[in-house]
């Protein structure tokens, strides 16, 4: 009896061990026919490889003290569209193909370089991703993503940390209320964002509406339809606007800064009056200039603009303002002005030191919207580079006038620049929509 006892422990205590259980044919996670050790895994907590197809034909668990590794050449897939995974403690690493319709990654790690296919993704885990993950209808991060691949997300809400090496190339809303870093060479396109966290872009962002009423840095380039800045917000390189931007906050653009916009600017808070906008650098906008609150700013920085100016607010410093339309005969040269304007604004000096000679070269009109003009005193070469120093066109200028399109433009602010065999020269040209 005592020898039957003794045997039936050694049973049990192998039975509920760990085991390594590999994949030895196509078929259902839960068939022990799939699997080496002709079983059924045990409850998530044994560490299985997976070569195959494997079915996952039930939702799935995974435990402390388990693993799942799929290679390349396996797949874990769902057999209909709402299986569950709940990682609770094991460690997942996807180098194949992986599909799922709600997963939880509850404590524990996952890692994927392959394809996996999430519908609902809420994260609390380190998560590295180095892949592609497709399909994801929504993703709530709450642990740390690094991600170095792809993540094709349509509604992503960050209250943690994300380094992105990597692409969020189409997201539909995406919301950082924790701490968010693009780093150069990643790219962020939304169709609309919020930042109530800190965010860094040092790479490409695409937003279409950015709202921010918390700490965003640009070092790179982002483009944008409309953004409304209700935090704090630092512009070092380039930002480029289709439509409009409102600063009710901080919003303080450096020297190195360039920032372009296709619609109106607007600086006040309606309900504070406490908006401050510092610009050391460029801005450079194609319709109408609005302030009611602080604008200030030192040299080199500038503002051109064109339609209507109005200033009911505070304007200091010894920045360059320039509107195109002005309709003032003294200075200030505001089209309304109620508030206070510093002697030492400028106004117009920055865009008189780039025109170019009018014996040598002419353009006109400008601002255009359709066709251009250029005359000159001899053949040459003429580039047209936006804010980015992009060229977007390129005209070759005969001894006489040289017609050219410029519908294609976007509006905004654009260097030219003539080149000939022993000289060159530069100017602006304003495009209007």
């Amino acid at each position: 009896m005592k020898k039957i006892y003794t045997l039936t422990l050694l049973c049990l205590s192998v039975l509920t061990a760990a085991a390594q259980i590999t994949s030895v044919a196509n078929g259902n996670f839960y068939f022990p026919t799939t699997w080496s050790c002709t079983c059924v895994p045990t409850s998530g907590t044994d560490d299985l490889i997976i070569n195959h197809t494997v079915t996952l034909n039930n939702d799935l668990q995974l435990l402390t003290g388990g693993s799942i590794t799929i290679n390349s050449s396996g797949s874990l897939l769902q057999d209909i569209p709402s299986r569950d995974f709940l990682i609770n403690g094991g460690t997942f690493i996807n180098n194949g193909n992986f599909s799922i319709d709600r997963m939880l990654g509850q404590s524990g790690s996952f890692g994927n370089t392959g394809t996996a296919a999430i519908r609902t993704f809420t994260n609390y885990l380190d998560f590295g991703n180095s892949g592609t993950i497709n399909n994801v209808d929504s993703l709530y991060n709450d642990g740390y993503i690094d991600n170095n691949g792809t993540i094709d997300a349509g509604t992503f809400y960050n209250d943690s940390l994300l380094d992105n090496y990597g692409s969020f190339p189409a997201v539909d809303s995406l919301t950082n209320a924790g701490t968010m870093n693009n780093y150069a060479g990643a790219v962020i396109d939304a169709d609309s964002m919020t930042n109530t966290g800190t965010f860094t872009n040092n790479g490409l962002l695409n937003t279409g509406a950015l709202y921010n009423t918390g700490n965003y840095t640009n070092t790179n380039y982002h483009s944008f339809f409309w953004l409304t800045n209700g935090g704090v917000l630092n512009n070092v390189d380039s930002m480029v606007g289709g439509a409009s931007m409102w600063n009710i906050e901080d919003f303080t653009n450096q020297a190195t800064g360039v920032i372009t916009i296709g619609g109106n600017f607007y600086n006040g808070d309606t309900v504070n009056f406490d908006a401050s906008f510092v610009n050391d650098g460029a801005v450079e906008i194609a319709m109408s200039w609005f302030n009611i609150d602080a604008v200030s700013g030192d040299a080199p920085g500038y503002f051109i603009t064109q339609d209507s100016t109005a200033n009911v607010g505070t304007m200091s410093g010894s920045y360059d303002f320039c509107d195109l339309t002005q309709t003032a005969i003294v200075a200030p040269f505001i089209d309304f002005n109620s508030g206070t304007v510093d002697n030492n604004i400028t106004y117009c000096i920055t865009v008189s030191e780039n025109e170019l000679n009018p014996d040598e070269f002419l353009v006109y009109p400008n601002p255009a919207s359709s066709l251009i003009t250029i005359s000159g005193s001899g053949s040459a070469t003429v580039g047209i580079y936006d804010v980015t120093g992009r060229e977007v066109l390129t005209i070759l200028l005969n001894n006489e006038k040289t017609l050219a399109d410029v519908s294609a433009l976007s509006a905004g602010v654009y260097v030219l620049r003539f080149g000939q065999s022993n000289s060159s020269a530069a100017g602006r040209l304003l495009i209007v929509k």
